[in-house]
């Protein structure tokens, strides 16, 4: 957890997560994702490569878009319908899984809780991570616990739900838009 709040600590600066914005947090996602586009030039396409071969009969969607200062890639994994996870990789080199569901309600989609999936939880979660896993790049998988846990110093915490703001590691790690 040191190194985790090290890198937040470093690279984050609360007003970047309230519309306010920060210089100095956008430089530094910026500079990140550089760094990270050139150590793993060809990430994308060898976890791709990877994907395929490990779930044949999958449907596979590339959700990476490094624009909005995302900072992970993403990909979702759709089993024939039954399962649906999201696979990403931080551009801090951290690795996290989540089954994805949706429900069509009067035209408008809903997603379910987001329950982040644990190393040897799942055996296709497992094959996953193995995907991400190259040479070069040996990514940490966070678990649920420190993935889920608030960060008090982004966050605004109040007894009045209206006024609370929760931010979690995901969030600032991985850009979970999705949640």
């Amino acid at each position: 957890m040191k190194e985790i709040n090290q890198v937040i600590n470093h690279n984050f600066e609360k007003d970047f997560f309230y519309d306010r914005g920060s210089l100095r947090t956008e430089l530094n996602i910026k500079n990140q994702i550089k760094i990270f586009e050139e150590i793993n030039s060809d990430v994308l396409n060898n976890v791709l490569t990877k994907l395929k071969k490990t779930f044949p009969d999958a449907k596979i969607e590339n959700w990476t878009q490094f624009f909005n200062l995302d900072r992970c890639i993403r990909f979702l994994i759709d089993l024939n319908g039954q399962q649906r996870f999201i696979s990403q990789l931080s551009i801090f080199g951290y690795f996290c899984v989540y089954e994805h569901s949706t429900q069509l309600v009067q035209d408008i989609y809903t997603y379910d809780e987001t329950v982040f999936v644990n190393l040897n939880e799942s055996l296709i979660c497992d094959q996953l991570y193995k995907c991400f896993v190259s040479a070069s790049n040996e990514p940490k998988w966070l678990n649920r616990e420190v993935l889920e846990q608030v960060f008090q110093d982004f966050s605004i915490l109040n007894t009045d739900p209206l006024f609370s703001h929760k931010i979690a590691i995901a969030d600032i790690l991985f850009t979970n838009h999705y949640l």
